[in-house]
């Protein structure tokens, strides 16, 4: 339950991150857009688009591998770390 709503949270974070970075690059493009001339407007826009979908897929894609992971190693690696605070404090 928790790596879902972590999953949920980072999904929400990535896609206001994505919108902020959308506004942005319109408020702060026009004003680059405008500076270059109309001849320089298709190309300048073309360029600045990038592959943002591709990249929050990645991003979120690497999010879940990660909570996937950690799902599975965390009970694992607190078991190493208790036995061996137990081993040093001599409880085991």
């Amino acid at each position: 339950m928790k790596e879902l709503l972590a999953v949920r949270v980072f999904a929400m974070f990535v896609s206001r991150w994505v919108l902020e970075r959308e506004s942005l690059s319109r408020a702060g493009g026009g004003l680059l857009v405008a500076e270059a001339g109309q001849a320089g407007r298709g190309r300048r826009d073309r360029r600045d688009r990038g592959d943002v979908p591709g990249w929050v897929m990645v991003t979120v894609m690497t999010a879940a591998l990660v909570v996937a992971l950690m799902a599975v190693a965390v009970p694992q690696l607190r078991d190493v770390f208790t036995n061996a605070i137990d081993s040093v404090v001599g409880n085991g």
